[in-house]
C-alpha cells in the first residue's frame, strides 16, 4: 500500500508542473518595442498606404510567444513564435490582413501578448491617415 501513495503523490507533482511547462517552459519578457519603418512609434501615412509595424521583444528563457496584432482594438491575425533565450525576437505586422489605412484619422496598433502572461499595458503605436490618396510610385 505505500507504494500505491508515492505513485499518487508522482502523478499529482506531474499534473502540477505539466501545466507550468506548457505556460512558456520559464520564457519571460524584459522588454518590448513598437514601431513603424520611420523607426518611431508614431506615423502619418496617406489613405491605404501599405503600412508595417514591427515589434522587438527581448525575453529570456525557451518558449513559444503567443498573442495577436490588434488595430484599434479588433483582432487584426494571430501571432505564434518560437523563441530562444538571449535571442531578440523581431514580430512583423501580417502582410493579409494589412494594417488598415482606408479610413482617415487617428488609429493605434499594438501587439498583445497571451502567452507567456505579463500583466502589463502593452507598447501601442499610434499612426495618423490623412485624406490624401496614396499611389505607389511608377503607376
Amino acid at each position: 500500500m505505500p507504494k500505491f501513495k508515492n505513485i499518487c503523490l508522482i502523478l499529482i507533482l506531474v499534473a502540477i508542473m505539466i501545466p507550468n511547462a506548457a505556460e512558456g517552459a520559464g520564457l519571460k519578457i524584459e522588454r518590448m518595442s513598437i514601431y513603424f519603418e520611420n523607426d518611431r512609434p508614431e506615423i502619418t501615412v496617406k489613405r491605404n498606404y501599405p503600412l508595417k509595424a514591427f515589434v522587438e521583444i527581448e525575453c529570456t528563457g525557451d518558449g513559444l510567444v503567443v498573442g495577436h496584432w490588434e488595430g484599434d482594438g479588433e483582432c487584426l491575425a494571430n501571432v505564434n513564435q518560437t523563441v530562444s533565450s538571449g535571442y531578440r525576437l523581431l514580430i512583423e505586422s501580417p502582410d493579409i490582413p494589412k494594417i488598415p489605412t482606408f479610413v482617415s484619422g487617428t488609429h493605434r496598433i499594438r501587439l498583445v501578448i497571451t502567452n507567456p502572461s505579463l500583466g502589463i499595458t502593452f507598447p501601442t503605436a499610434i499612426y495618423f491617415v490623412t485624406a490624401d490618396e496614396w499611389k505607389e510610385s511608377g503607376k
